[in-house]
């Protein structure tokens, strides 16, 4: 049967009087079979409901010109009105097949990647989307509060879902979200990749063992098919340097940074009562420890 988004509506607010108006229209009849237009999933604590497989989908102009106008604006599906600095990361990875992202903590990079995600799914078929974090759960949360405030119309139908706990000393808890338009997506924490992806996100790079970013740098950049979006912060063991100097040394990846005054630059003075100096010229300046500019930093606080 053919759903239209305003019956979809109408649907949520009195499914008997949708019903009603079906059986009048008589699309309810022994050739036709009734689709619930949404799935309800259940994912650590939280409840979403999403289109449903199978929803034949009669869009209206308004709603084609949207698809078709914003195929390239990945903000254009951001819940709520996003930041400058946050379009700015959205179009950055956009633009670029390979990307290092270099951003402060507490500026919403994860819910920024999680939109990306969503912009991606939603705009290709086949793909496999993988997104390599330390917190799955945080990181599902977003990545389906991105997909559920997403335009009905723009939804891919949910095929289905599986999650994972611990299953060896490799790879850690893991969420599996299938799609109609034959996309999947895998969030999971894990040391190493087995299989490279059509869209690569690594959210704190410097989280992982160096066998991650020594394993995928040379053997992604070589592949002509992986889009890769990595983020991180300078930390004590040099593991985010390494990978800065990598892709600051390759013509095929883009670098750029955002620091604290992005956004939390009035809050400077709260943020800093609350974390030692290292860990504020770390995650906030994003300057690595040990360079120059470090030291004189750290002097300037000591004077």
């Amino acid at each position: 049967m053919t759903w239209t988004t305003t019956l979809i509506e109408q649907w949520m607010d009195n499914p008997k009087m949708v019903e009603r108006d079906m059986k009048i229209l008589n699309l309810l009849d022994e050739e036709n079979e009734f689709v619930n237009p949404y799935t309800e999933i259940n994912l650590f604590g939280e409840s979403y409901k999403l289109r449903n497989k199978g929803v034949v989908l009669h869009h209206t102009d308004e709603e084609l010109q949207d698809i078709i106008y914003n195929k390239t604006k990945p903000e254009s599906i951001f819940n709520g009105k996003p930041y400058d600095y946050q379009v700015e990361m959205l179009k950055f990875m956009q633009s670029n097949r390979m990307s290092v992202l270099c951003t402060a903590r507490q500026i919403g990079t994860t819910y920024t990647l999680a939109t990306y995600v969503i912009h991606y799914l939603i705009n290709n078929w086949e793909k496999s989307i993988m997104f390599v974090t330390k917190n799955v759960e945080d990181v599902t949360i977003k990545i389906l509060n991105s997909l559920k405030n997403c335009p009905y119309y723009r939804q891919p139908g949910l095929l289905e879902y599986d999650s994972f706990n611990k299953v060896n000393d490799q790879s850690g808890a893991a969420v599996v979200l299938r799609f109609e338009n034959g996309c999947t997506i895998r969030i999971f924490d894990m040391s190493k990749l087995l299989v490279s992806p059509d869209l690569l996100v690594i959210d704190g790079i410097q989280t992982f063992g160096k066998d991650l970013y020594e394993g995928i740098l040379p053997g992604i950049t070589s592949r002509t098919g992986t889009k890769m979006i990595l983020t991180g912060i300078p930390d004590r063991e040099g593991k985010f340097a390494k990978v800065l100097e990598f892709a600051n040394t390759s013509k095929q990846i883009e670098v750029r940074s955002w620091d604290y005054k992005v956004f939390w630059s009035e809050f400077v003075d709260v943020i800093k009562e609350s974390i030692s100096t290292e860990d504020w010229l770390m995650e906030y300046e994003l300057l690595q420890p040990g360079t120059a500019e470090w030291r004189d930093r750290m002097l300037d606080t000591l004077l």
